[in-house]
């Protein structure tokens, strides 16, 4: 059974995979704001993304957060150089997300029961 997903519904993993972080970079940054304050530095994060995969793709055409659900995944993202690493940019495998829908249906269909 397909539906329209509102924009309150989540996707998150699927019962064979509790575990998700999303990938991220993380960098420190200086900069000059305001010429009259000087240089200042802040800490940037970025999700890492990929091409969506067929359920998230309904949902958001260009991209997907990067997921990594298996342990053994963190620590190559971690500590790994770059070009390894890397080699987890890439969408989940369809199946691996489950839509949880909330709040009021966005399609007029009645509520299941």
């Amino acid at each position: 059974m397909s539906r329209v997903l509102g924009p309150a519904d989540k996707v998150r993993p699927g019962r064979d995979h509790p575990l998700a972080v999303a990938a991220g970079i993380w960098t420190r940054w200086t900069f000059i704001r305001k010429i009259k304050d000087g240089e200042a530095t802040a800490g940037l994060f970025a999700f890492l993304t990929a091409e969506p995969n067929p359920r998230v793709g309904v949902v958001h055409p260009k991209a997907m957060p990067v997921i990594l659900t298996m342990l053994e995944e963190i620590e190559p993202w971690l500590r790994a150089p770059a070009k390894d690493a890397l080699e987890l940019q890439r969408p989940l495998p369809d199946g691996s997300l489950i839509v949880v829908p909330c709040g009021e249906r966005q399609d007029g269909a009645p509520a299941a029961t």
